[in-house]
């Protein structure tokens, strides 16, 4: 994903928005996950060959939420495009926070916690238990997803191997997210709503300038929602003016960057149809003069239908 993966990270990083995609996602809208409960996770660690070498592996953003005296771990991971490995990597990614509880749990036993050799074996109680892990897959795109949802439609098998095999083996499945399906978007606290909103439109610029102009909440957006929204509309010149134009408190006036986006653009679009014009004339007089049409070049100065006539005759472009 590049640039478009940078900026939605650091903009999903935010818990306000952070629980918003939660409660969007799982709870149809209900304000289940609350920003003040929410702890920044942590990368964890996996061996990534024979020699027992480590390697950290990190989700696009991570965060713990407390609830009671547990936590809730969720995880999100922006696609701008089909993975067709996503269920291994959301599998992996998981499985590696579930390790990495575990070495935690059993850093905190002592030898004298344990029961039996299983327990002492394994560094983990009987009575221990795990925090859940949900990981959410936002996909930022219109077209469907054509990939695997999950392990079992990535695997290889004959119809009679699946009616034997099915029900041994473990299917990781994906929780999959269209971010263009999302409901309820007035239930946002956060600026997540304008961007969502927007994402809707983004096939219909005048549908966009529209709900601009006319919501005053566009004329104050945080830095990073400015930037999501001209990265996903792919709209690079109002990426520029808002990076180039802010406000006293660092926020960007989304209404004023499109209103003189538009009448820049009229003006370059004026101008070059008067350096047209002007080149146009100008090759017409020189093909009349060699033509010593000069009473037709007297005409086409007076009669702009004449001119026109003129010019299509001599195949120039007005």
């Amino acid at each position: 994903m590049g640039k478009i993966d940078s900026v939605l990270n650091h903009f999903l990083r935010d818990n306000q928005v952070f629980s918003d995609i939660l409660n969007l996602s799982i709870y149809q809208g209900r304000k289940v996950i609350l920003p003040e409960g929410l702890e920044d996770g942590e990368s964890v660690q996996y061996v990534e060959n024979h020699l027992g070498n480590l390697r950290e592996r990190r989700n696009d953003v991570c965060k713990r939420y407390r609830n009671g005296c547990s936590y809730r771990i969720f995880c999100l991971e922006n696609e701008s495009k089909v993975s067709y490995i996503m269920p291994v990597r959301g599998m992996e990614y998981e499985a590696g926070r579930y390790r990495e509880q575990i070495r935690k749990i059993s850093r905190r036993h002592k030898k004298g916690d344990y029961q039996n050799w299983g327990e002492l074996s394994s560094g983990f109680a009987r009575d221990d238990k795990l925090f859940p892990v949900i990981t959410l897959v936002l996909y930022w795109q219109r077209e469907p997803w054509d990939g695997a949802k999950n392990l079992i439609d990535m695997l290889w098998m004959t119809e009679e191997e699946q009616a034997i095999l099915r029900p041994y083996l473990q299917n990781y499945k994906l929780n999959l997210v269209n971010m263009y399906d999302l409901e309820n978007l007035e239930s946002c606290e956060s600026q997540l709503k304008h961007v969502l909103k927007l994402l809707k439109m983004d096939q219909d610029r005048e549908a966009i300038y529209r709900e601009v102009v006319q919501n005053p909440e566009y004329e104050n957006l945080h830095e990073e929602t400015g930037r999501v929204i001209a990265t996903l509309l792919g709209d690079k010149e109002l990426g520029i003016y808002m990076d180039n134009h802010k406000t006293e408190g660092g926020n960007v006036n989304m209404c004023k960057a499109l209103d003189d986006i538009r009448k820049e653009a009229k003006s370059q679009g004026i101008q070059q149809g008067i350096q047209q014009g002007m080149q146009s004339f100008a090759l017409l007089t020189q093909k009349l003069l060699l033509d010593s049409r000069t009473d037709d070049l007297m005409r086409a100065t007076r009669d702009l239908d004449w001119y026109k006539k003129l010019c299509g005759e001599y195949g120039i472009e007005i």
